[in-house]
């Protein structure tokens, strides 16, 4: 669609800590913090390289989240743009893009500088029900 879709369950901490929901309760709410800091920080760029840290309650190999960007896109892994987070405060992720964004949308197009009370009619979600 063309809006940016909101990703639950993934947040980068004020200090840049990814935390991750629970992967022993799946949609609890329960957060884990991985201990592990945001590789490219506030800087945005397309992902020459990916997080594949794991540990008790967590893989990040799983995510496709960038732990290095560059700005040329012929040396990127993926070829979608990557919004870094804010420095200094808690933010979420969203994934797609809309229209605006041209060709750096796409389905790994990641942006992680927004805090989560941020809303704009150009973000949706998808609801998901656990059977």
């Amino acid at each position: 669609g063309n809006v940016w879709q909101m990703v639950d369950g993934l947040r980068i901490a004020a200090d840049g800590t990814i935390n991750l929901w629970s992967a022993d309760r799946p949609g609890s709410g329960e957060w884990v913090s991985t201990g592990v800091k945001y590789g490219p920080g506030g800087r945005h760029g397309f992902p020459v390289s990916l997080h594949d840290e794991r540990g008790d309650g967590f893989d990040l190999s799983l995510l496709f989240l960038p732990s290095e960007v560059t700005s040329d896109e012929d040396d990127a892994l993926i070829g979608d743009w990557v919004w870094g987070r804010w420095e200094g405060r808690e933010t979420v992720a969203y994934h797609g893009g809309n229209w605006s964004y041209g060709s750096n949308a796409g389905l790994f197009h990641l942006r992680l500088h927004n805090a989560p009370s941020h809303s704009n009619t150009s973000i949706g979600a998808r609801l998901a029900k656990v059977i």
